[in-house]
């Protein structure tokens, strides 16, 4: 459970403002930031309610959950989600799951996290 990591980048646009080891984003310029998100639970045998949640300086901003049946892949989906960032505001998404459900992350983009500036 906590942040989720990435194993790189497709396109990063903001320099060093996305740290995929830690999976947060400094926001580099204060304006209206829109982030998303989609990601696939892996299908351990167990049943359990994972969760993701944007968190905007450790505020919970938004949340998806689902329920997932045992043996069964599930999606986690943050449409388009619109917050005012000021400079150095820190986004990331917060992950937990009962019985410790893990995140595809791979090359085949089954996790993902967009975020860009309206303007």
């Amino acid at each position: 459970d906590g942040a989720i990591p990435f194993n790189g980048t497709y396109e990063n646009t903001t320099g060093t403002a996305f740290n995929t080891s830690t999976g947060k984003f400094t926001v580099p310029t204060a304006g209206v930031w829109v982030f998303s998100f989609i990601g696939m639970t892996d299908n351990d045998s167990s049943a359990n309610h994972p969760y993701v949640a944007l968190m905007k300086n450790d505020v919970q901003q938004v949340r998806s959950y689902t329920y997932k049946e045992a043996s069964q892949h599930t999606q986690l989906v943050i449409g388009a989600h619109a917050t005012v960032c000021a400079v150095n505001d820190v986004i990331h998404l917060y992950y937990a799951a009962q019985g410790g459900v893990d995140l595809y992350g791979n090359s085949a983009s089954y996790t993902q996290f967009c975020g860009f500036m309206l303007g």
